[in-house]
């Protein structure tokens, strides 16, 4: 390839590389800004009666339908239980952010129920796992504690190292 459609490639690449560092540092302000939108009005939602609330919104808000009233919730309560408040799939799903179609080669196709499951469980397990040490550190179980919990969790460990090879 001669040098000078080298330099006109080079320059294609570098605008487009450029353009790609731009829209991530938008999209991110956004985003962040959507999600905090969406767990403040999460938190208010559940300052109303849970028998109350839906008619409460038709009558009042008619715009938040029960379902995104369920994601608002569900995105307040994650972020009130994470340490780390991080974004997730489900979040973005739950605003319609992404899509939820799956394709036909999705590992989260409908033929096999047990992966969600997993997933959903390893989730709750993590979460349970941050508030708990959150609380009362590892530093403060007694040995027995300790001891109890790790035996417990040596078949969830084995597991793992199946994993990663």
């Amino acid at each position: 390839m001669n040098t000078e459609l080298q330099s006109a490639q080079a320059a294609l690449i570098y605008d487009y590389d450029c353009k790609v560092e731009k829209s991530k540092k938008t999209i991110k302000s956004e985003l962040i800004e959507l999600l905090d939108n969406s767990i403040r009005a999460g938190q208010e939602l559940a300052e109303i009666s849970n028998g109350k609330r839906i008619a409460w919104l038709r009558d009042n808000v008619p715009s938040i339908t029960p379902e995104k009233c369920k994601a608002y919730l569900g995105i307040a309560a994650t972020h009130a239980k994470r340490i780390d408040h991080t974004i997730d799939h489900r979040q973005l799903l739950m605003l319609g952010i992404i899509d939820g179609k799956q394709s036909d080669e999705d590992w989260r196709d409908n033929k096999d129920n047990a992966k969600p499951q997993w997933l959903a469980w390893a989730g709750k397990l993590c979460g349970f796992v941050n508030v708990t040490t959150k609380q009362r550190p590892l530093t403060e179980w007694t040995d027995t504690e300790k001891e109890v919990v790790r035996l417990q969790l040596k078949p969830i460990a084995d597991f793992y190292r199946q994993l990663e090879q």
